[in-house]
């Protein structure tokens, strides 16, 4: 716990609240501090630094990118054409299961569909619902 008496305690007992970069001279509020002129530049690597430290963010963003599906055809972004084509890849997955046999794959994708169909329908229902109110 830093001493109250000391100047600058309070400074640093409440922590930083910001991080800014300056060129110019710094005249320094407490003599015991490390003088400011003889630290290295600090805007050298800290963009760079930051950028890295950021990255995190980019890659959820990439990872999004790379699994979001190619949508060849504009129309599968209309309602019904969308749910035309959700009814047939439910159907064919149906089929498929009837040929070959469960697989965990197969049933969880299966169960994504049915889920998407549902939200779908709770979805029209509630718009629905509005449309009349």
């Amino acid at each position: 716990m830093p001493n109250a008496s000391k100047p600058g305690a309070a400074f640093f007992a409440r922590g930083i609240d910001t991080v800014t970069t300056y060129g110019g001279p710094i005249q320094s509020a407490w003599p015991e501090l490390v003088d400011f002129q003889r630290l290295a530049p600090n805007a050298q690597g800290s963009q760079t630094q930051l950028a890295q430290l950021l990255a995190g963010h980019a890659l959820d963003r990439e990872i999004n990118t790379a699994i979001r599906p190619a949508v060849t055809d504009a129309q599968l972004l209309l309602p019904r054409p969308f749910s035309r084509a959700l009814e047939s890849a439910m159907e064919t997955i149906e089929r498929v299961v009837d040929r070959h046999g469960r697989s965990d794959v197969l049933e969880r994708a299966q169960r994504i569909l049915i889920q998407e169909h549902e939200w779908r329908e709770l979805a029209r229902t509630y718009r629905d619902a509005l449309h009349q109110a």
